[in-house]
């Protein structure tokens, strides 16, 4: 299995990569509770994110007690306590105690599956939607140019990742707002009394 290494450093997060390797993060004093590429918007990634440095205890010769003292940027790590700053590869390698082929496939993991990484020129194989063309266009998900559903997400996606996330987020809000107001509309029905 050989993987995209280049395509997959430039679309990795230290901040996603971190909490699915289970790093404790931080973000405004609390702990993180959950973090995933596709459940975040952009603004919410403009956050700071602190951890535990997993270098301290190798570099300092003691376990790192202060969160504070590491934060975790989009592309590397920075220890403001003498660890430095490492990037993503090296996080994970340190923090996991693989060798750096294993840590690649970790962070592909974190970043969506080693399938959309791999070299060997094959799209992935993603699940075909099975909704029917009215199905789609309740969703607002029914391509103009009748193109099959999976492919032309799967084409975005492979364009840009923001754009792929921001789609289904405005999609998924759309979706929210009419199930709202269809909700909100037969809250205030009341059945007529049959004779």
């Amino acid at each position: 299995m050989h993987l995209d290494i280049k395509r997959l450093m430039q679309d990795a997060d230290a901040r996603i990569v971190a909490f699915h390797i289970g790093m404790k993060l931080f973000a405004n004093g609390r702990p993180v509770e959950s973090l995933d590429i596709s459940s975040l918007s952009y603004e919410a990634m403009d956050s700071t994110y602190w951890t535990y440095c997993p270098f301290h205890e190798r570099v300092q010769g003691k376990k790192d007690h202060h969160p504070s003292n590491c934060v975790v940027h989009p592309k590397n790590i920075m220890c403001f306590a003498g660890c430095g700053s490492h990037n993503i590869i090296e996080m994970v390698c340190e923090f996991c105690k693989v060798s750096k082929g294993r840590g690649y496939e970790i962070i592909a993991e974190a970043m969506g599956g080693v399938q959309l990484y791999l070299l060997d020129g094959k799209a992935p194989d993603y699940p075909k939607l099975t909704l029917k063309p009215e199905e789609q266009r309740a969703l607002m998900l029914s391509p103009s140019n009748g193109t099959p559903l999976h492919l032309s997400m799967y084409e975005l996606y492979s364009r840009s990742k923001r754009d792929y996330y921001s789609l289904i987020e405005d999609r998924a809000k759309k979706c929210w707002m009419n199930i709202r107001n269809f909700l909100h509309t037969m809250a205030r029905w009341t059945p007529r009394e049959l004779p």
